[in-house]
């Protein structure tokens, strides 16, 4: 190597110079572009993973609302199924009050025709006429009095169909699903 000195420094013939800087800078960039590889690898790799997790998302979405698709059918299918019940219920409580409503009418026609009776009896008839039926008036007011029960036309059926809310049903569907 060609070296030249000027006022106590120390010089190198450019060529020289040059191929060693070359090489030590071309060995750094080689390291960059192996960096800048990897760096690519890398970018193309969080590429991907933000498609899939873009993919997954909708994947979840999509299930989510099937499982509420399911749970929405299972809840309406139970909602009918308890009308049916509520139905039923009422129908046979129905049958029973019209029934003991109808005897009840009954009784109360043939109870309003007695009292008419015995009163045409009281005001229409002469007093040797009603004096003369008392006996079978009262035989017959007391026949309906002791045969006619008020307490048996009490309603044998209530109003008390009562809705009960399954808790339990509605604490577990509080959520449809989680997100693990």
């Amino acid at each position: 190597t060609f070296t030249k000195q000027h006022r106590s420094h120390n010089y190198s013939l450019i060529t020289d110079s040059f191929s060693k800087h070359y090489l030590e800078i071309q060995t750094n960039l080689n390291k960059m572009k192996k960096k800048t590889t990897e760096i690519n690898a890398a970018v193309a790799n969080l590429i991907n993973q933000e498609r899939e997790v873009i993919k997954q998302g909708e994947d979840v979405k999509e299930e989510s609302h099937k499982e509420a698709k399911i749970i929405i059918h299972l809840v309406q299918q139970s909602q009918r199924h308890l009308t049916q019940q509520v139905d039923i219920a009422v129908q046979r409580k129905i049958q029973l009050l019209t029934k003991q409503r109808e005897e009840a009418e009954k009784i109360l026609n043939r109870l309003k025709g007695y009292e008419e009776f015995v009163e045409q009896n009281l005001n229409r008839g002469s007093q040797q006429q009603v004096l003369r039926d008392k006996q079978s008036m009262i035989q017959v007011m007391t026949t309906v009095n002791q045969d006619v029960d008020p307490v048996v036309f009490q309603p044998i059926e209530q109003a008390n169909i009562i809705f009960t809310r399954n808790q339990t049903l509605v604490d577990k569907y509080e959520g449809i699903g989680e997100l693990n």
